[in-house]
């Protein structure tokens, strides 16, 4: 029998140029949920042009700065607010009948040497990787299907939950 569970989009509205940034989460039991993101921090001048278009694409293995951890729901509430990552404003939740976090945690790990692409492989891609493969009936709009849904603000707006403040 499959295991009850939600997924949580976490977003700031103001990293990226303003175009935002998510993280993910998800629920592995009663008590405990797994979260993390790429958050893939500028660390350069913003006039370094020459890093811009290295930043727009990074090969797997390289730094993207990963993270991710496991808690309870207040845990994760804690640490999204307050770093020491990026820090997240909102969240939206949604609850459903089946999950696998097991599948979850694996592509989850696997993001962490996977690279990231401005266009193919950004946060909102692996946000939706994460929440695919934790449940086939997620409901969450996929950043293949309409290029606007690449850019994060505009995809969190599109999941169909109320939005929560942290």
């Amino acid at each position: 029998m499959a295991l009850e569970g939600s997924i949580l989009a976490f977003i700031n509205y103001k990293q990226a140029a303003q175009f935002g940034h998510v993280a993910w989460g998800f629920r592995l039991d009663e008590h405990s949920y797994y979260f993390g993101s790429t958050d893939h921090l500028w660390k350069h001048d913003w006039w370094n042009l020459a890093a811009w278009w290295r930043y727009m694409d990074v090969p797997p293995h390289g730094d993207i700065d990963y993270w991710a951890a496991s808690g309870s729901k207040e845990d994760m509430f804690k640490m999204m607010r307050s770093g020491p990552h990026i820090r997240y404003h909102a969240y939206k939740e949604i609850c459903l009948d089946e999950s696998s976090p097991s599948a979850a945690i694996n592509v989850a790990e696997e993001l962490k040497a996977g690279g990231w692409n401005l266009a193919k492989h950004n946060c909102v891609h692996q946000a939706f990787l994460v929440f695919s493969n934790y449940s086939k009936t997620h409901c969450i709009p996929s950043p293949f299907a309409d290029p606007l849904n690449m850019i994060p603000k505009t995809w969190f707006a599109r999941i169909d939950s109320s939005v929560q403040s942290l």
